[in-house]
């Protein structure tokens, strides 16, 4: 299972849930809202889903942390179109990716200190992470990660 979490994307959908919260999405909602999705997070799944982005709604508060992925087989490019058409900023501010690059880099030396290695040193920089080439089925990183997110990545809505 490979993952990666982009500012931009968590920027874009911190800006749906302003926008989304104040003036919506024009076309109707989606025939199957997910139950626990609430407010703006339920309009901006809707909205997603009416511009052809396959996702569930996201909970008000994972909406609000930034704590999103694109589904896998989804085009990030299209997925940000999508999510800027329903409210999305053009992107994060300096202290937000800031913020970010200290947390993934917290959450990399954290896991190296587990001995789980290999990420990409070079996104923690921009403050992303992959999973991609990392084995999650170990006794060590399943020891670690949920400490490790818990102690650097607490805020990002439950990764």
């Amino acid at each position: 299972m490979s993952s990666t979490i982009r500012p931009k994307v968590i920027a874009l959908a911190l800006g749906a849930a302003l926008v989304a919260s104040l003036v919506g999405c024009s076309s109707p909602a989606s025939d199957s809202p997910t139950p626990s999705a609430d407010g703006a997070a339920a309009k901006w799944g809707s909205c997603m889903r009416d511009a052809g982005i396959s996702i569930e709604d996201p909970t008000d508060a994972q909406l609000a942390s930034g704590g999103l992925r694109i589904p896998e087989g989804i085009d990030e490019d299209a997925f940000q179109k999508a999510s800027a058409g329903c409210g999305g900023p053009k992107g994060a501010s300096t202290a937000q990716k800031d913020t970010w690059t200290k947390q993934t880099q917290g959450y990399i030396a954290c896991m190296a200190e587990a001995g789980i290695t290999g990420f990409d040193e070079s996104q923690a920089a921009r403050g992303t992470i992959s999973w991609e080439g990392i084995d999650q089925e170990t006794p060590a990183f399943k020891a670690a990660d949920p400490a490790c997110k818990k102690k650097h990545l607490s805020d990002w809505g439950g990764l």
